[in-house]
């Protein structure tokens, strides 16, 4: 069975992105994350759902996130 809450490090392998970019991710309101103690983890499900949204985008992610950074794509509310 697959862990439904993961770790950073785990995270970042299932996702394929550096630890700096997951937590841009996190601070940009994509993903959310869940404290146990002082451990940071990761809802599987909102990796899968990031992934499907970015899969779906024409965009490439690192070019969405650069415009994100500069306040150029609108607050979709999550949805892309």
């Amino acid at each position: 069975m697959e862990p439904i809450l993961l770790s950073v490090p785990d995270a970042c392998r299932v996702i394929g992105t550096s630890r700096s970019v997951l937590y841009e991710l996190i601070a940009a309101g994509k993903i959310t994350t869940r404290k146990l103690g002082r451990k940071t983890l990761i809802p599987r499900e909102d990796l899968v759902t990031f992934a499907t949204r970015l899969a779906r985008g024409r965009v490439t992610f690192a070019a969405r996130l650069a415009a994100a950074k500069r306040g150029l794509l609108p607050d979709d509310g999550g949805a892309s």
